[in-house]
């Protein structure tokens, strides 16, 4: 028998919310190490600003297609708190909570299991000449100091940001919108990575809460509660709460905006292409 049958028939899991946490943790587990590992490349030389979006992105889109089947890939907080308002997950109240409670959790796991995996990875010598800001800043996000950017400013950051890619994510998985396109998840990562290029030196680029709080939960049992406290010229004035929150209100708000603006105005898509049919016969096309 081979090992594809062994496993359906003996480790196959039918609970569906257990299926859904381990894929949402397997998917954030590979996004994590992406993006850490590509912010690590700095230690050993120059990298821009180019390296760590096209990392992160890129990260984005492997885990988006490695959890796709089990949980729908959302690999992001506020992916799923938009899900929750749409009702997809769940009939109900009740259960769209339980599943938020279950995607998020997983979410931080995974990312917290990709912070540990990196730091086995990169632990050593190459760690010797960095201070515990610097440290900090290779698993969470942190503002760049120079902009000397208010909280409120960091915060609306972050709301943009994250507004942005879920406007996208929503016009790309809406079949009303768009025919079904096996690359749309990594045009998924492509979003990210722009949105990266866009505001990362601004306020950090975290967009999705569990990539940030997962690692920096890691980091400050690595490196010191200054991932919390934040040091001074180093995620300082405790910034931890803004990628935590903000990305949260973004994901709402830019899933609602593009159903306001577009989805709820979209005729189904059976409908648009009869339509065009009868254009084309009619004008002998």
């Amino acid at each position: 028998m081979a090992i594809e049958e062994l496993a359906r028939k003996f480790l196959k899991i039918r609970r569906k919310r257990v299926r859904q946490f381990l894929s949402e943790l397997f998917g954030s587990f590979l996004l994590a190490v992406i993006g850490i590992a590509g912010s690590h490349q700095g230690i050993y030389g120059e990298t821009s600003s180019v390296h760590g979006a096209l990392c992160g992105g890129l990260g984005v889109a492997v885990g988006i297609y490695s959890s796709l089947g089990g949980s729908g890939g959302h690999v992001n907080p506020a992916v799923t708190i938009y899900a929750v308002l749409a009702g997809r997950l769940g009939n109900g109240v009740k259960e769209n909570l339980c599943g938020f409670l279950v995607y998020v959790s997983a979410q931080i796991v995974g990312m917290f299991l990709g912070a540990a995996v990196v730091y086995g990875v990169f632990d050593g010598q190459s760690y010797d000449y960095l201070s515990n800001g610097n440290l900090i800043c290779l698993y969470a996000t942190c503002p760049t100091e120079k902009f000397h950017l208010s909280t409120g400013e960091m915060f609306f950051d972050q709301i943009v940001g994250t507004l942005i890619l879920l406007i996208f994510i929503e016009a790309n998985n809406d079949d009303k919108n768009l025919k079904p396109n096996p690359m749309s998840q990594l045009s998924t990562g492509l979003c990210a990575t722009g949105v990266g290029l866009a505001f990362g030196n601004h306020g950090g680029g975290a967009i999705n809460p569990a990539r940030d709080f997962g690692p920096r939960l890691f980091a400050s049992m690595a490196f010191g509660a200054e991932a919390f406290t934040g040091e001074e010229g180093f995620n300082s004035e405790y910034f931890f709460w803004i990628p935590l929150l903000a990305p949260m209100i973004g994901g709402a708000l830019g899933g609602c905006s593009y159903l306001l603006f577009i989805k709820a105005h979209l005729e189904e898509r059976e409908k648009n292409e009869k339509d065009e049919l009868d254009i084309e016969e009619e004008f002998g096309l």
